[in-house]
């Protein structure tokens, strides 16, 4: 077919490359993953073999292990490295394995066999994350025509706990401080007055501070998304006792530290112990953050956006209310309410009726 051929590229160093014509008419070309002649003709053969299946069934014919090898292609600028690692991890330990072979035979009934068998060995919150990540795959590969479904749309997810939510108490916190070594205390104070995640905060540059608009610009976080942080007297006093001249350079280390996520994880945990703090993590930090937020009256929007949560859901198990606010919040309702005429004590009967009812 004119436009397919295999060539060699003597200014790329002699390296082959091949060219086709793809179900849509378009014409391709790439460096042949292979360095032969015999290597290149047959990936060839390969993706003439796909563009007449395209050509047939409307739909790119490709294995599992080929779409997961792409989609983390994409991944890759998209979500930050920790996740891409995550994801990454998923696919080969446990999703390629599973789902060999041809990406549209990935069925229902299949996904459904994989979370029986996971969930025999894992806890619920462990196997929705691969399977989350299964999902993304299949969305990917619907919306680029490689599948006609997504298979995983509507299957039953294992059930999930209930979030943890493990938050100090100011008296609590002030402890485990009195307990922490001095390099670890602005860390601390960091992720309790800013919400901020453990990597976030250690990976942190001058260039990202903002002190004069009082902000944090995190470029990318978690979920691949930038978000800012607004920072509050307290965490203002951790960057005022930092140091910070007019020789630091914008793409310095903010706390010069170099200590590893779990040396940092680790050495909190021992100071809790010593403070008589039990069953508390680092990233209960960030917990606690948002639940004192909620209970100054915060929104849970707000939050949200303040978290970094792409999903009102997860933000939800701060939705509680201490019994002193509910309260408060009931009673507002007495300016409106008021006014209103109806059944009520008229002045001067009131006690009376009141003690009838007690």
């Amino acid at each position: 077919m004119r436009g397919d051929g295999i060539r060699r590229r003597p200014d790329r160093g002699n390296a082959w490359y091949i060219t086709w014509i793809d179900a849509s008419g378009k014409r391709r070309k790439k460096r042949a993953r292979r360095q032969s002649f015999q290597g290149a003709r047959k990936e060839l053969a390969q993706e003439r073999a796909k563009a007449e299946e395209a050509r047939d069934t409307g739909f790119v014919p490709m294995t599992f292990k080929e779409a997961a090898r792409q989609y983390l292609q994409r991944q890759m600028s998209l979500v930050s490295p920790n996740e891409y690692e995550r994801q990454d991890s998923i696919l080969k330990k446990h999703l390629k394995p599973f789902f060999a072979g041809k990406l549209r035979n990935v069925s229902k009934r299949q996904i459904e066999e994989y979370i029986s068998r996971r969930s025999r060995k894992r806890l619920p919150a462990t196997v929705r994350k691969e399977v989350g990540v299964l999902k993304h795959l299949l969305n990917w590969a619907m919306e680029n025509g490689m599948v006609a479904a997504n298979a995983a749309a509507r299957i039953a997810m294992p059930k999930a706990p209930a979030g943890r939510l493990r938050y100090l108490q100011p008296t609590e916190l002030q402890a485990v401080l009195d307990h922490c070594p001095p390099w670890i205390q602005p860390i601390v104070l960091l992720a309790v007055s800013t919400g901020m995640r453990r990597g976030e905060i250690l990976g942190l540059r001058w260039m990202d501070v903002d002190l004069l608009n009082r902000q944090i610009n995190l470029p990318r976080t978690k979920n691949g998304k930038g978000r800012t942080v607004y920072l509050n007297e307290k965490a203002m006093d951790v960057f005022r006792s930092l140091e910070l001249d007019k020789e630091t350079l914008a793409n310095e280390p903010v706390l010069g530290v170099d200590v590893t996520p779990e040396e940092v994880s680790m050495r909190f945990m021992r100071a809790c112990r010593k403070a008589g703090v039990m069953d508390f993590h680092f990233h209960d930090l960030r917990h606690t953050y948002a639940t004192w937020l909620r209970q100054s009256g915060v929104q849970l929007d707000e939050i949200a956006r303040q978290l970094g949560h792409s999903d009102l859901r997860m933000t939800q198990r701060y939705a509680h209310l201490t019994e002193s606010q509910a309260r408060e919040a009931v009673c507002r309702l007495d300016s409106i309410l008021r006014p209103l005429e109806g059944p009520g004590p008229k002045t001067g009967s009131g006690e009376g009726k009141l003690s009838r009812l007690n």
